[in-house]
Protein backbone atom coordinates (compact mmCIF):
# COMPACT_ATOMS: atom_id res chain seq x y z
CA UNK A 1 0.00 0.00 0.00
CA UNK A 2 1.68 3.38 -1.18
CA UNK A 3 2.59 6.25 1.47
CA UNK A 4 1.17 9.03 1.44
CA UNK A 5 4.52 10.43 0.50
CA UNK A 6 4.27 8.38 -2.31
CA UNK A 7 0.94 9.46 -3.63
CA UNK A 8 2.10 12.85 -3.43
CA UNK A 9 5.12 12.25 -5.36
CA UNK A 10 3.06 10.24 -8.18
CA UNK A 11 0.46 12.97 -8.35
CA UNK A 12 3.52 15.67 -8.27
CA UNK A 13 4.76 13.35 -11.38
CA UNK A 14 1.89 13.29 -13.20
CA UNK A 15 1.09 16.88 -12.98
CA UNK A 16 4.42 17.40 -14.37
CA UNK A 17 4.34 15.19 -17.10
CA UNK A 18 1.19 16.33 -18.04
CA UNK A 19 2.42 20.11 -18.24
CA UNK A 20 5.24 19.55 -20.04
CA UNK A 21 3.03 17.50 -22.58
CA UNK A 22 0.70 20.51 -23.05
CA UNK A 23 3.95 23.13 -23.68
CA UNK A 24 5.43 20.04 -25.70
CA UNK A 25 1.69 19.80 -27.72
CA UNK A 26 1.71 23.54 -28.39
CA UNK A 27 5.28 23.81 -29.95
CA UNK A 28 4.38 21.10 -32.02
CA UNK A 29 1.33 22.68 -32.86
CA UNK A 30 2.73 26.33 -33.69
CA UNK A 31 6.06 24.17 -35.85
CA UNK A 32 3.22 22.90 -37.70
CA UNK A 33 0.78 25.41 -38.71
CA UNK A 34 3.24 27.82 -39.36
CA UNK A 35 4.81 25.46 -41.59
CA UNK A 36 1.66 24.10 -43.24
CA UNK A 37 -0.92 27.98 -43.31
CA UNK A 38 0.54 28.31 -47.17
CA UNK A 39 -0.95 25.04 -48.50
CA UNK A 40 -3.93 25.88 -45.95
CA UNK A 41 -4.55 28.83 -47.96
CA UNK A 42 -4.32 27.27 -51.56
CA UNK A 43 -6.82 24.56 -50.14
CA UNK A 44 -9.20 27.32 -49.62
CA UNK A 45 -8.45 29.40 -52.92
CA UNK A 46 -8.59 25.80 -54.94
CA UNK A 47 -11.87 25.37 -52.58
CA UNK A 48 -13.22 28.29 -53.58
CA UNK A 49 -12.68 30.02 -56.63
CA UNK A 50 -12.34 27.98 -60.43
CA UNK A 51 -10.06 30.08 -62.03
CA UNK A 52 -6.81 28.60 -60.78
CA UNK A 53 -5.00 25.80 -63.18
CA UNK A 54 -4.03 23.53 -59.86
CA UNK A 55 -1.70 23.99 -56.63
CA UNK A 56 1.44 25.47 -58.58
CA UNK A 57 -0.56 28.25 -60.58
CA UNK A 58 -2.29 28.98 -56.86
CA UNK A 59 0.83 29.66 -54.83
CA UNK A 60 2.49 31.42 -57.91
CA UNK A 61 -0.51 34.06 -58.17
CA UNK A 62 -0.51 34.56 -54.78
CA UNK A 63 2.73 35.07 -53.98
CA UNK A 64 3.57 37.83 -56.93
CA UNK A 65 0.03 39.65 -56.36
CA UNK A 66 -0.21 39.62 -52.51
CA UNK A 67 3.11 38.50 -51.21
CA UNK A 68 4.22 36.33 -48.40
CA UNK A 69 2.67 37.91 -45.41
CA UNK A 70 -0.04 39.44 -46.56
CA UNK A 71 -1.05 36.39 -49.06
CA UNK A 72 0.20 33.01 -48.06
CA UNK A 73 0.33 33.89 -44.27
CA UNK A 74 -3.07 35.96 -44.41
CA UNK A 75 -5.28 34.36 -41.56
CA UNK A 76 -2.81 32.57 -39.74
CA UNK A 77 -3.61 34.13 -36.52
CA UNK A 78 -6.80 32.00 -35.63
CA UNK A 79 -5.22 29.16 -35.97
CA UNK A 80 -2.08 30.06 -33.92
CA UNK A 81 -4.44 31.73 -31.24
CA UNK A 82 -6.54 28.30 -31.28
CA UNK A 83 -3.56 26.30 -30.78
CA UNK A 84 -3.03 26.07 -26.97
CA UNK A 85 -6.70 25.28 -26.19
CA UNK A 86 -7.45 22.91 -28.68
CA UNK A 87 -4.46 21.10 -28.07
CA UNK A 88 -5.47 20.99 -24.05
CA UNK A 89 -8.79 20.04 -24.88
CA UNK A 90 -7.49 17.12 -27.53
CA UNK A 91 -5.43 15.58 -25.26
CA UNK A 92 -7.75 15.42 -22.24
CA UNK A 93 -10.99 14.71 -23.59
CA UNK A 94 -9.34 11.57 -26.11
CA UNK A 95 -7.23 10.16 -23.21
CA UNK A 96 -10.52 10.60 -20.88
CA UNK A 97 -12.90 9.41 -23.29
CA UNK A 98 -10.87 6.38 -23.60
CA UNK A 99 -10.81 5.80 -19.86
CA UNK A 100 -14.17 5.55 -19.81
CA UNK A 101 -15.05 3.36 -22.58
CA UNK A 102 -12.59 1.11 -21.03
CA UNK A 103 -13.94 0.79 -17.68
CA UNK A 104 -17.00 0.29 -19.09
CA UNK A 105 -15.50 -2.95 -20.76
CA UNK A 106 -13.68 -4.21 -17.79
CA UNK A 107 -10.38 -1.98 -18.03
CA UNK A 108 -10.24 -3.53 -21.52
CA UNK A 109 -9.49 -1.20 -24.64
CA UNK A 110 -10.72 -2.29 -27.42
CA UNK A 111 -10.10 -1.50 -31.34
CA UNK A 112 -13.13 0.15 -32.07
CA UNK A 113 -12.54 2.52 -28.13
CA UNK A 114 -10.10 4.30 -30.34
CA UNK A 115 -11.60 5.16 -32.72
CA UNK A 116 -14.94 6.40 -30.57
CA UNK A 117 -12.72 8.42 -28.32
CA UNK A 118 -11.41 10.29 -31.16
CA UNK A 119 -14.80 10.87 -32.26
CA UNK A 120 -16.11 12.57 -29.43
CA UNK A 121 -12.98 14.09 -29.28
CA UNK A 122 -13.74 15.88 -32.56
CA UNK A 123 -17.20 16.61 -31.94
CA UNK A 124 -15.93 18.33 -28.84
CA UNK A 125 -13.02 20.56 -30.18
CA UNK A 126 -15.37 21.69 -32.74
CA UNK A 127 -16.91 24.29 -30.57
CA UNK A 128 -13.96 25.51 -29.99
CA UNK A 129 -12.75 25.60 -33.57
CA UNK A 130 -15.61 26.35 -35.74
CA UNK A 131 -15.42 30.46 -34.27
CA UNK A 132 -11.72 30.25 -35.18
CA UNK A 133 -12.52 28.42 -38.68
CA UNK A 134 -14.54 31.22 -39.41
CA UNK A 135 -12.15 34.01 -38.78
CA UNK A 136 -9.52 31.74 -41.33
CA UNK A 137 -11.37 31.39 -43.94
CA UNK A 138 -12.80 34.46 -43.77
CA UNK A 139 -9.22 36.23 -44.16
CA UNK A 140 -7.65 33.72 -46.57
CA UNK A 141 -10.59 34.85 -48.83
CA UNK A 142 -10.39 38.05 -48.08
CA UNK A 143 -7.50 39.30 -50.71
CA UNK A 144 -10.07 37.56 -53.35
CA UNK A 145 -12.60 40.15 -53.15
CA UNK A 146 -12.42 43.70 -51.50
CA UNK A 147 -9.27 43.08 -49.21
CA UNK A 148 -10.70 45.48 -46.30
CA UNK A 149 -9.05 43.70 -43.32
CA UNK A 150 -5.70 43.73 -42.37
CA UNK A 151 -5.56 41.50 -39.23
CA UNK A 152 -7.76 39.16 -37.84
CA UNK A 153 -8.46 41.36 -35.19
CA UNK A 154 -9.91 43.57 -37.71
CA UNK A 155 -12.05 40.50 -39.24
CA UNK A 156 -13.32 39.81 -36.00
CA UNK A 157 -14.52 42.74 -35.20
CA UNK A 158 -16.33 43.25 -38.29
CA UNK A 159 -18.25 40.12 -38.17
CA UNK A 160 -19.22 41.21 -34.79
CA UNK A 161 -20.57 44.55 -35.39
CA UNK A 162 -21.83 43.79 -39.30
CA UNK A 163 -23.59 39.91 -38.69
CA UNK A 164 -23.36 39.55 -34.79
CA UNK A 165 -21.76 36.91 -31.98
CA UNK A 166 -23.44 33.87 -34.23
CA UNK A 167 -21.80 34.47 -37.17
CA UNK A 168 -18.68 33.31 -35.58
CA UNK A 169 -20.48 30.19 -35.76
CA UNK A 170 -21.20 29.34 -39.03
CA UNK A 171 -21.00 26.45 -40.38
CA UNK A 172 -20.90 24.45 -37.12
CA UNK A 173 -23.17 21.91 -37.93
CA UNK A 174 -20.78 20.73 -40.90
CA UNK A 175 -17.77 20.98 -38.78
CA UNK A 176 -19.19 19.26 -35.88
CA UNK A 177 -18.92 16.25 -38.60
CA UNK A 178 -15.91 16.97 -40.02
CA UNK A 179 -14.14 16.92 -37.49
CA UNK A 180 -16.04 14.06 -35.79
CA UNK A 181 -14.84 12.20 -38.81
CA UNK A 182 -11.26 13.76 -38.95
CA UNK A 183 -10.09 12.95 -35.41
CA UNK A 184 -11.79 9.68 -35.09
CA UNK A 185 -9.78 8.30 -38.38
CA UNK A 186 -6.76 10.01 -37.20
CA UNK A 187 -6.47 8.32 -34.10
CA UNK A 188 -8.02 5.15 -35.03
CA UNK A 189 -5.36 4.83 -37.32
CA UNK A 190 -2.27 6.62 -35.31
CA UNK A 191 -3.24 4.39 -31.73
CA UNK A 192 -3.57 1.03 -34.05
CA UNK A 193 -0.22 0.22 -35.74
CA UNK A 194 1.54 2.15 -32.35
CA UNK A 195 0.11 -0.56 -29.93
CA UNK A 196 0.64 -3.46 -32.76
CA UNK A 197 4.31 -2.13 -33.17
CA UNK A 198 5.01 -1.40 -29.44
CA UNK A 199 3.31 -5.30 -28.43
CA UNK A 200 4.19 -7.41 -31.16
CA UNK A 201 7.18 -5.09 -33.51
CA UNK A 202 10.84 -5.26 -33.28
CA UNK A 203 11.10 -1.99 -30.56
CA UNK A 204 10.67 -3.57 -27.20
CA UNK A 205 11.77 -0.30 -25.62
CA UNK A 206 9.64 1.97 -27.54
CA UNK A 207 8.87 3.37 -30.93
CA UNK A 208 11.55 5.05 -32.78
CA UNK A 209 10.53 8.93 -33.83
CA UNK A 210 10.99 8.07 -37.31
CA UNK A 211 7.95 5.28 -37.12
CA UNK A 212 6.04 7.48 -34.84
CA UNK A 213 6.43 10.54 -37.51
CA UNK A 214 5.63 7.81 -40.19
CA UNK A 215 2.38 6.51 -38.57
CA UNK A 216 1.51 10.40 -37.66
CA UNK A 217 2.25 11.32 -41.21
CA UNK A 218 -0.13 8.06 -42.77
CA UNK A 219 -2.86 8.07 -40.36
CA UNK A 220 -3.27 12.69 -41.24
CA UNK A 221 -3.15 11.48 -44.72
CA UNK A 222 -5.95 9.29 -44.76
CA UNK A 223 -8.05 11.35 -42.25
CA UNK A 224 -7.88 14.28 -44.90
CA UNK A 225 -8.86 11.81 -47.68
CA UNK A 226 -12.03 10.76 -45.45
CA UNK A 227 -13.12 13.77 -44.53
CA UNK A 228 -12.47 16.52 -47.34
CA UNK A 229 -15.62 16.42 -48.79
CA UNK A 230 -17.02 17.77 -45.34
CA UNK A 231 -13.83 20.44 -45.61
CA UNK A 232 -14.94 21.51 -49.08
CA UNK A 233 -18.25 22.10 -48.21
CA UNK A 234 -17.34 23.84 -44.59
CA UNK A 235 -15.22 26.56 -46.54
CA UNK A 236 -17.96 27.33 -49.03
CA UNK A 237 -20.46 27.56 -46.51
CA UNK A 238 -17.73 29.85 -44.24
CA UNK A 239 -16.62 32.05 -47.14
CA UNK A 240 -20.12 32.62 -48.39
CA UNK A 241 -21.24 36.23 -48.51
CA UNK A 242 -22.88 37.28 -44.73
CA UNK A 243 -26.16 39.29 -44.60
CA UNK A 244 -26.55 41.99 -42.29
CA UNK A 245 -28.23 41.71 -38.76
CA UNK A 246 -31.11 43.27 -40.68
CA UNK A 247 -32.21 44.07 -43.58
CA UNK A 248 -32.52 47.71 -44.94
CA UNK A 249 -36.63 47.78 -43.16
CA UNK A 250 -35.84 46.42 -40.25
CA UNK A 251 -36.48 43.28 -40.87
CA UNK A 252 -34.62 39.91 -39.14
CA UNK A 253 -31.64 38.53 -40.70
CA UNK A 254 -32.44 36.14 -43.98
CA UNK A 255 -31.58 32.34 -43.38
CA UNK A 256 -27.92 31.47 -45.01
CA UNK A 257 -28.24 31.48 -48.91
CA UNK A 258 -25.75 28.37 -48.97
CA UNK A 259 -26.44 25.34 -46.72
CA UNK A 260 -25.28 21.91 -46.56
CA UNK A 261 -27.52 20.60 -49.09
CA UNK A 262 -27.59 23.50 -51.58
CA UNK A 263 -23.95 23.91 -51.63
CA UNK A 264 -23.29 19.93 -51.76
CA UNK A 265 -26.04 19.78 -55.00
CA UNK A 266 -24.61 22.61 -56.31
CA UNK A 267 -21.03 21.09 -56.15
CA UNK A 268 -22.33 18.13 -57.42
CA UNK A 269 -24.26 19.91 -60.33
CA UNK A 270 -21.22 22.08 -61.76
CA UNK A 271 -17.82 19.78 -61.04
CA UNK A 272 -19.41 16.36 -60.02
CA UNK A 273 -17.55 13.88 -57.73
CA UNK A 274 -14.01 15.99 -58.79
CA UNK A 275 -16.12 18.92 -57.25
CA UNK A 276 -15.57 17.34 -53.70
CA UNK A 277 -11.81 16.95 -53.93
CA UNK A 278 -11.51 20.26 -55.15
CA UNK A 279 -7.32 21.42 -53.77
CA UNK A 280 -6.82 18.20 -52.06
CA UNK A 281 -3.56 17.33 -53.72
CA UNK A 282 -2.08 20.56 -51.01
CA UNK A 283 -4.42 19.56 -48.48
CA UNK A 284 -2.80 15.98 -48.07
CA UNK A 285 0.83 17.28 -48.71
CA UNK A 286 0.18 19.66 -46.00
CA UNK A 287 -1.13 16.85 -43.92
CA UNK A 288 1.57 14.19 -44.85
CA UNK A 289 4.32 17.15 -43.63
CA UNK A 290 2.58 18.74 -40.67
CA UNK A 291 1.79 15.33 -38.97
CA UNK A 292 5.58 14.41 -39.17
CA UNK A 293 7.03 17.73 -38.33
CA UNK A 294 4.47 17.94 -35.77
CA UNK A 295 5.54 14.36 -34.07
CA UNK A 296 9.35 15.40 -34.18
CA UNK A 297 8.41 18.50 -33.01
CA UNK A 298 7.03 17.11 -29.98
CA UNK A 299 9.64 14.74 -29.51
CA UNK A 300 12.11 17.50 -29.48
CA UNK A 301 10.54 19.49 -27.21
CA UNK A 302 9.76 16.58 -24.63
CA UNK A 303 13.54 16.22 -24.66
CA UNK A 304 14.45 20.03 -24.06
CA UNK A 305 12.11 19.85 -21.45
CA UNK A 306 13.33 16.75 -19.54
CA UNK A 307 15.87 18.62 -17.33
CA UNK A 308 12.76 20.53 -15.86
CA UNK A 309 11.58 16.99 -14.11
CA UNK A 310 10.50 14.92 -16.51
CA UNK A 311 12.86 11.01 -16.70
CA UNK A 312 13.67 10.18 -19.92
CA UNK A 313 11.69 6.84 -19.37
CA UNK A 314 8.44 9.02 -19.14
CA UNK A 315 9.80 11.16 -21.79
CA UNK A 316 9.54 7.80 -23.41
CA UNK A 317 6.32 6.83 -22.49
CA UNK A 318 4.95 10.79 -22.42
CA UNK A 319 5.92 10.37 -26.52
CA UNK A 320 4.47 6.54 -26.82
CA UNK A 321 1.13 7.68 -25.56
CA UNK A 322 -0.57 9.93 -27.75
CA UNK A 323 2.70 11.57 -28.69
CA UNK A 324 1.47 14.56 -30.45
CA UNK A 325 -1.63 16.80 -30.85
CA UNK A 326 -3.65 15.75 -34.12
CA UNK A 327 -3.17 17.84 -37.18
CA UNK A 328 -5.65 20.43 -36.59
CA UNK A 329 -8.09 21.22 -39.89
CA UNK A 330 -7.09 24.81 -38.42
Amino acid sequence: MQTRDARNSDAFARTGRSVKETIAGSFAGVAGTTLGHPLDLVKARLQTQAHYRGMVDCLVQVVRHEGLRRGLYKGIMPPLLSLTILNSLCFGTYHQARAILAAHNGCRTDLWHLFAAGSITGGTASIVSTPFEMLKVRMQLDNVHQKRHAGSWSMAKSLLREHGPMSFYTGFRINFVREMTFCSVYFGLYELPKERLSTHGPFPHGLPPWVMSLTGGVAGMTAWLVSYPLDVLKTNIQGQPLLPRRLADGQQQQPLRVTVFSAAAERWRTRGLAGFYTGVTPSVLRASIVSSVRFSAFELAMRLLTPLGLSSASAASASASVGSPPPSHS
